[in-house]
């Protein structure tokens, strides 16, 4: 009976000590977890605020894109001005491509009548984005993406997301824009003036820059060249036809005339825009 006795208690010891040890156990267990739980949450919450970051620094290299194009509207047309603007570090590449774009202009009535008015290049400006979201590739942040135009509403800046492999970059040119007017009569021809205007930033330096410096904007030259063309019957428009980068598109303008025909000046007015980094 005593060995049964001391048996039992035993047993009892036993069960005593295992519900103590259950409650440090079950504590540990929790203490993991939550150490689990945090962790997971603080690399979520660092993930979320480097993203964060990125695109904020991608907004405003979009807007600071845009302000460079805000000042060389500034300037544009008037020779010898210039500005100055600063770029902060937006963890992307500033790249200025003088030998890039190639524009070409051909003046036609839409059947035998066809001539080449310019083909060069007209250079562009990208900003290599920090990496982000590619949602916006394609968007146009100003202009569209006629290589032409012929409306003063449009701009003639072409400022849009464009993909590559190495990430998103903005990019900023400038396409040709066309108007047309009558002014008088020679000859019994009604003479007319067609004036196409291009903004080239070919004069530009080959830069790539990354962190903070400041870009000098400087108008270099405004360029005029006139070709005269004349027609022996009556027409009612004719048509630039523009390629820049592959990219066509026509704009017809309306020409008037007698029943002798019409005289057509095409003015080219060219406004060389220089990109170049300084100190300040």
């Amino acid at each position: 009976m005593k060995g049964n006795g001391k048996f039992k208690g035993d047993i009892l010891s036993l069960l005593r000590s295992t519900r103590g040890l259950a409650i440090p156990v079950t504590f540990l267990m929790l203490f993991v977890a939550l150490i689990i739980i945090i962790s997971t949450t603080y690399s979520f919450a660092v993930i979320k605020i480097s993203s964060r970051g990125a695109f904020l620094k991608a907004s405003v290299a979009k807007r600071s894109m845009l302000m460079l194009d805000h000042t060389i509207r500034n300037i544009v047309w008037l020779p010898g001005s210039s500005q100055t603007i600063y770029f902060d570090d937006y963890g992307g590449v500033l790249k200025v491509e003088p030998v890039a774009k190639r524009l070409f202009l051909n003046l036609t009535d839409g059947g035998a009548f066809s001539r080449a008015l310019f083909n060069a290049f007209v250079g562009k400006a990208i900003y290599k984005l920090p990496p982000t979201k590619e949602g916006e590739v394609g968007l146009f942040l100003r202009g569209g993406a006629e290589s032409v135009i012929n409306k003063s509403s449009s701009a003639m800046a072409q400022i849009y997301i464009s993909a590559t492999l190495e990430g998103p970059e903005v990019v900023l040119s400038y396409r040709p824009f066309v108007s047309s007017v009558a002014n008088g009569e020679i000859n019994g021809k009604t003479k007319n003036v067609l004036r196409i205007y291009i903004i080239n930033l070919n004069n530009s330096d080959s830069l790539e820059i990354s962190g903070e410096f400041y870009l000098k904007i400087s108008t270099t030259n405004v360029t005029l060249t006139v070709h005269t063309y004349e027609f022996n019957n009556s027409l009612s428009s004719l048509a630039i036809q523009a390629s820049l980068d592959n990219v066509e598109t026509t704009v017809w303008l309306p020409i008037s005339s007698t029943a002798e025909g019409a005289i057509v000046d095409v003015e080219v007015v060219t406004c060389f825009i220089k990109l170049q980094k300084v100190e300040v």
